[in-house]
């Protein structure tokens, strides 16, 4: 056990193994067919120990896009703090590694947060509000690596390192869609390879300008 595990309280333990498990049957189900006796039969908890922790599966919902964000967004920021790498090696290294996820499960599953997104933003503005959080927060991630790039002369100084992020964002949640319902990793990649063309084309026109 580890450290910060052995501080937790049992109380604490417990509701970790229910939102753990809850994403994960979510991820893999959805959120419409996912039932809260599901997460109770899969994390061995008791009802009442259920309900102790979450007033309703909406308030669990809540909880695993948390989780999930968490689980994200540290991810990249553990790869966006590689110090000693160049901003577009890390940029690579960030798309590469979600690339990597996506073609390990054999593009049948995507990404929980593109998921849930796509089942849920119509039919609950709480889970809509809190999933474009998240993907505001994974752009705005991206643009401060786009920004430092500017700083260093990488690209363009009038280059809108926001709205670029977000289309890295967008571009890359639409491929692993196109991936998930073909059952095939080219249109991802294809995602990819596009989004750093157009970032590399971007770094070659200011080299060329600051000659």
């Amino acid at each position: 056990m580890t450290g910060t595990a052995a501080t937790l309280s049992k109380g604490e333990r417990t509701r970790r193994r229910i939102v753990g498990h809850a994403t994960q049957l979510i991820y893999d189900k959805g959120y419409g067919k996912t039932t809260i006796e599901d997460v109770i039969e899969a994390a061995g908890v008791t009802k009442g120990s259920f309900y102790f922790h979450f007033s309703s599966k909406e308030e669990l919902g809540y909880a695993v896009i948390d989780n999930a964000s968490s689980l994200i967004l540290g991810s990249i920021k553990g790869v966006f703090d590689q110090q000693n790498l160049a901003p577009i090696q890390r940029l690579e290294l960030m798309l590469r590694g979600v690339q990597g996820m996506v073609e390990e499960a054999e593009c049948t599953r995507g990404c929980i947060l593109g998921n849930l997104a796509l089942e849920m933003s119509n039919v609950h503005d709480g889970f809509r509000s809190k999933l474009a959080e998240v993907f505001r927060g994974w752009s705005s991630l991206i643009a401060g690596v786009l920004e430092a790039m500017k700083l260093s002369g990488e690209l363009p100084q009038d280059f809108d390192s926001a709205a670029y992020a977000y289309f890295m964002v967008s571009a890359l949640e639409g491929g692993i869609i196109m991936s998930k319902v073909s059952l095939d990793p080219s249109p991802m990649r294809n995602c990819i390879d596009l989004i750093f063309r157009q970032l590399e084309s971007k770094i070659t026109a200011c080299d060329r300008g600051s000659k």
